[in-house]
């Protein structure tokens, strides 16, 4: 309507709805995102050539591990299909529950969940705003985040960061249990950027490279690569190892897995830095030398 000229919302479980009118848009619109590989798995992406198997054997590590991955990517890259793969790792056991604005991930899908996940959606409120600026009705993040502490989560996984989203996903891997986020970004070291710029409507800058720099494990970039045929594949084209940095960014971004020209997939480059990281990966029976040495 008029009064609410921009919608989105998720339909009969597996589409997204993104929709605007007058005078948001000169004519009314609709964008409808249908997802396909909802049951998906780590070993299903090896097979569709999206990453190799070691890369798979690393990320799964770090799943166990209980390490905090951003999914890093544009529209359509395969973002939220890895971030099932991800969650599908995790023990069918532990309590997860997500966090989104508009409901994509569906992990009650996923045929290795025990253990249904608790999945938290933010919606509007309506008529006016009180005196806090709340609306009638209103749900928001930072209400589903407090939530979410309260409901026995051994998980939590925040949806597609775009603004809001972003003291959510703060709070969450405040937490350590281990928290994946998506967010549009080109390479590893802006999406990391661009994390800390959401955050600065909220927290400083300082605050945001410093907590990021500290709580981020990896940063798993996606893109969509040209094929000799035309065609285009959904392709992780480098894992890289987040760290606080010394220099005025405050954060520091290094890739462990990287593609390159003429590789199909991302091949390994060094084994991470951080005596944390390599120590929890270690514990989950991954042999860091593999990551050595351009082994495939």
């Amino acid at each position: 309507s008029a009064a609410h000229p921009d919608l989105d919302m998720d339909l009969m479980g597996s589409v997204r709805l993104a929709a605007t009118a007058r005078p948001v848009s000169t004519r009314p619109t609709a964008v409808f995102r249908i997802h396909r590989l909802v049951n998906t798995t780590l070993e299903q992406l090896v097979d569709n050539g999206t990453l190799s198997p070691l890369a798979a054997e690393f990320l799964t590590a770090l799943v166990q591990a209980g390490k905090t991955i951003v999914i890093s990517g544009f529209g359509g890259d395969g973002k939220t299909t890895l971030m099932r793969a991800l969650a599908e790792k995790i023990g069918p056991l532990e309590q997860i529950v997500t966090i989104e604005k508009e409901r994509e991930l569906h992990l009650d899908r996923l045929d290795s969940r025990l253990v249904p996940p608790i999945e938290l959606q933010a919606r509007p409120g309506s008529g006016e705003r009180a005196a806090d600026g709340s609306t009638i009705g209103e749900y928001t993040l930072t209400m589903a985040m407090e939530k979410a502490l309260r409901l026995n989560s051994a998980r939590i996984l925040v949806g597609e960061v775009r603004g809001s989203e972003i003291g959510a996903m703060i709070s969450a891997m405040q937490t350590g249990a281990g928290t994946y986020c998506t967010v549009h970004a080109y390479s590893g070291e802006e999406a990391v950027r661009r994390l800390v710029g959401l955050g600065m409507n909220e927290f400083s800058e300082t605050y945001m490279a410093r907590q990021l720099g500290y709580h981020i494990d990896v940063v798993v970039q996606m893109r969509k690569v040209p094929q000799p045929d035309g065609s285009v594949k959904r392709k992780i084209i480098s894992i890289s190892e987040v760290l606080p940095g010394d220099t005025d960014k405050g954060i520091s971004v290094a890739d462990l897995f990287r593609m390159g020209p003429g590789d199909e997939n991302a091949v390994p480059v060094a084994p991470p830095v951080d005596n944390r990281l390599r120590n929890d990966l270690e514990r989950t029976g991954f042999d860091l030398l593999r990551l050595a040495g351009g082994a495939r």
